[in-house]
């Protein structure tokens, strides 16, 4: 938000959205109240960002991941660009079925108390019925 005096030219201005991240959308808000510039700025939805269905499965975590680890905050905030967002996204999660169950294969063992239904590298381990 921008306050000032006086601002001339307010009708004037328009928005460019070339250096905001790709995940977020900004938009200048045109009720502001006079003298002041608003910009908003928020979330893209999945659809909006025009994943499929593995990458929409990861973006929570992604968007998760950007206040915890500056490499991937440098990497996705650094992304203006709608198809190096989606290629760089799924380079984040397996995209075959091949791939996926792999990764699941070896996921961490879960302990014997919550072991139902926990991945083996052969498949599910279904156990009768959860503790």
């Amino acid at each position: 938000m921008l306050t000032a005096g006086t601002i001339l030219g307010r009708d004037n201005l328009e928005a460019s959205t070339d250096l905001v991240p790709f995940m977020f959308k900004a938009t200048l808000d045109e009720d502001a109240a006079a003298n002041t510039v608003v910009v908003d700025i928020a979330r893209r939805t999945v659809a909006e960002l025009g994943l499929n269905r593995s990458q929409a499965t990861a973006y929570n975590a992604i968007f998760t991941a950007l206040s915890q680890d500056e490499k991937i905050e440098d990497v996705f905030l650094g992304i203006t660009n709608g198809d190096q967002f989606r290629q760089t996204s799924a380079r984040c999660c397996p995209t075959t079925p091949a791939a996926r169950s792999k990764a699941s294969a070896w996921a961490p063992a879960r302990s014997p108390a919550n072991s139902w239904n926990r991945p083996t590298r052969s498949g599910v381990k279904a156990a009768s019925a959860p503790p």
